[in-house]
């Protein structure tokens, strides 16, 4: 981009890479901003991180043109999911990864053989079940589905956050709450592409 800076205090610039494409043979173009219509803010990494910081998926899709998404290869978890009626396909992320705010989200989970399923998505330390959690865990709910994912690369896109993270009481509360996310997700999803 045109504001493109780099190395020690962001000395460099598109300006000092043209001066020495001019000196050692190769063009620089510094290309013009995109601004987000309807916004009037400009398209930027820093941006799309702060619409994700701030659990807003679509501002963030209306910036990359696409849903934002992470990928990883499912693991078991702590297995609680499928004794309370809500199974879920852990999906890790390291901590350099970016994350959406803590929260659960309709999404679109993607399979390696092409299926998309409508999901539920946790993101977050599980309060419910832990008091002092390090790192924000990705756990997707396929809702309708049965079957085994375990050692398969997951995508999930994120498309509508649905409610923050929070705590519950007891695990009836908490079920009757993922019923809503459940029904609530498949509701979004209906119209997202």
């Amino acid at each position: 981009g045109e504001d493109f800076h780099f190395g020690r205090d962001r000395a460099g610039s598109t300006t000092m890479l043209r001066e020495l494409g001019e000196a050692h043979g190769f063009d620089v173009h510094g290309m013009a901003l995109v601004q987000q219509q309807g916004h009037g803010e400009t398209i930027s990494s820093t941006a799309i991180r702060a619409a994700l910081d701030a659990g807003d998926p679509a501002d963030a899709r209306r910036m990359l043109g696409r849903h934002f998404e992470v990928r990883g290869v499912v693991t078991a978890g702590d297995r609680r999911g499928r004794t309370i009626g809500f199974p879920t396909a852990n999906v890790p992320t390291g901590p350099e990864m970016q994350l959406p705010a803590d929260g659960v989200y309709a999404c679109w989970y993607h399979r390696p053989d092409g299926t998309r399923l409508p999901a539920a998505v946790n993101v977050g330390k599980r309060p419910t079940f832990y008091d002092d959690a390090e790192q924000s865990l990705v756990e997707a709910h396929l809702i309708g589905f049965r079957g085994d994912v375990y050692d398969e690369t997951a995508r999930v896109q994120f498309v509508e956050r649905i409610r923050g993270e929070q705590r519950f009481d007891g695990i009836d509360g908490l079920k009757a709450q993922l019923a809503l996310d459940v029904e609530r997700s498949l509701e979004l999803l209906e119209t997202a592409d």
